[in-house]
């Protein structure tokens, strides 16, 4: 017999509710009971946590499942993760692990890893990691790669491959009022020219033509984002060759 409460946290979610609605099935918990797999899970710290894991499309996205993580509290059940994961890869442990696997595209798997740090998951991009499938070239990527300067410098060179859908993020930390500098050093046609954006979190702070130069609004980290494009209907590898600067 499910936890009214539990239920009751899961309709909370308003796609659940939705599904519930349309579902013509007599009560929400009949519903829940079978749409989705749970899981206790005790941490070592002592939390006990409920896992929650849909079985339907049920506010799916594509092959991705929903993924619900609630901690049980004296006072009822307390949402502390919320994301997607093909179902049969998604596996939380008791040290306070938890990895989800799931498609960014049809081209890439991103296989990410969130650890417990006393009050919520946390994602650990340092951890994760994104797997790249092609017709000759499957490979497994960092998720991110942090740029650290040498010997104090402000200015490095980035290079790497890239294809439909896969290419790399670069992440750095930079302070507001400091000037940036992106050149592409590799020459490409315009119709087949990797993207290359920056990120402040959610934020877009700018798209990369030949070359882009601006003094940046926050401090904090940045993210680099090298994305792959398609070649006229090929997925041949792209090298690039990418100089940042920062003064």
């Amino acid at each position: 017999m499910l936890d009214a409460a539990l239920v009751a946290a899961l309709m909370r979610d308003k796609d659940i509710r939705s599904c519930v609605e349309s579902s013509g099935e007599d009560t929400p918990s009949a519903y829940v009971a079978r749409d989705f797999t749970f899981q206790s899970l005790t941490l070592y710290s002592g939390e006990r946590l409920v896992v929650v894991v849909g079985k339907s499309d049920c506010g799916w996205q594509g092959q991705g499942a929903r993924v619900l993580i609630y901690e049980r509290t004296q006072s009822g059940y307390r949402l502390v993760l919320s994301d997607f994961s093909l179902p049969e890869q998604t596996e939380a442990t008791r040290d306070g692990t938890l990895h989800l696997a799931g498609h960014e595209s049809v081209n890439t798997i991103a296989e990410t890893t969130y650890k417990w740090n006393g009050t919520k998951y946390v994602f650990l991009p340092s951890s994760s990691s994104i797997y790249c499938v092609g017709p000759d070239h499957d490979n497994e990527r960092p998720y991110e790669l942090p740029i650290r300067f040498a010997n104090g410098t402000s200015s490095t060179v980035l290079r790497g491959t890239a294809y439909e859908n896969c290419g790399q993020d670069y992440s750095f930390v930079a302070r507001a009022g400091q000037k940036v500098t992106i050149e592409r050093l590799t020459p490409q046609p315009r119709d087949l020219r990797i993207p290359i954006l920056l990120y402040f979190g959610d934020d877009h702070v700018a798209s990369v033509g030949d070359s882009w130069s601006g003094t940046l609004a926050h401090s904090g980290t940045y993210v680099l984002s090298v994305y792959g494009t398609e070649q006229r209907g090929e997925m041949d590898l792209q090298p690039y060759a990418i100089r940042l600067t920062i003064r």
